[in-house]
């Protein structure tokens, strides 16, 4: 019986999760749960470096929860327009918060 049951267990999923391999998880996770922080950090400070017109537009997008159809109704632009701004609008947030994470590890560096 001990043999056929070893034998069905052999047969099983594989069982990788070694002590080692969850703490290199868990040690990993801890060091990028940093990084969302200072991201997180730096994403609120670059939103508020834009200008009015644009906070105005990821206000409505993402604190209301507006529509980019909506947004453009509301502001009387062609929807395309609203778009050409978002697109914009995030690619400036993107380079705003590479540079400001950027900037942070450089300090960190002895």
């Amino acid at each position: 019986h001990v043999r056929d049951y070893r034998k069905r267990q052999a047969r099983g999923k594989l069982h990788f999760w070694t002590n080692e391999l969850i703490d290199a998880v868990a040690e990993t996770r801890l060091r990028e749960s940093g990084q969302v922080e200072l991201r997180r950090d730096a994403l609120v400070d670059c939103i508020e470096k834009l200008v009015a017109s644009d906070k105005a537009i990821v206000e409505a997008r993402y604190g209301d929860g507006q529509t980019a159809v909506e947004i453009a109704a509301d502001l009387g632009r062609p929807l395309n327009t609203v778009y050409k701004a978002l697109h914009r609008i995030h690619r400036a947030l993107y380079d705003c918060v590479e540079r400001r994470v950027a900037a942070e590890k450089r300090k960190e560096r002895p």
